[in-house]
């Protein structure tokens, strides 16, 4: 073999045996949440001044996102997102789309109970399916 050679087999080696450990610092999230829809739902007429007769309606699945839950450090969360409608009062009602923050399997904020962002995070999946 050449040295040309030999340098690009050792290369490729070496991109091949990183290619997975990299995935695992990328990918650090924890499973998908078990029984979402329901944890989510229950969640978000808990925050709602009047659940009765809203509606709740999954908008997306879930999805990967990376959001600053407390101070300035970022969490690895599970986000979906519900159209909710209810009522305002003197017959009026009101809709709004929610995201729903999971971490470690529980709802713990919604999007906009956080002062910065929501990151969504690209995953091969997504690229997958473009």
């Amino acid at each position: 073999m050449t040295k040309n050679t030999l340098k690009t087999c050792l290369a490729a080696a070496a991109c091949l045996i990183a290619m997975p450990a990299m995935g695992a610092l990328a990918g650090d999230f924890s499973a998908q949440p078990a029984s979402y829809d329901s944890k989510a739902v229950n969640y978000i007429e808990s925050r709602l001044s009047n659940a009765t007769g809203a509606t709740v309606r999954q908008a997306s699945q879930p999805y990967q996102v990376v959001a600053k839950l407390k101070g300035n450090k970022d969490y690895e969360c599970w986000a979906v997102d519900y159209d909710v409608r209810a009522d305002l009062g003197r017959s009026s009602r009101g809709a709004g789309t929610y995201t729903v923050l999971f971490y470690n399997g529980k709802p713990v904020a919604l999007s906009s109970d956080l002062r910065s962002r929501v990151a969504r995070v690209q995953s091969d999946e997504v690229y997958a399916a473009r």
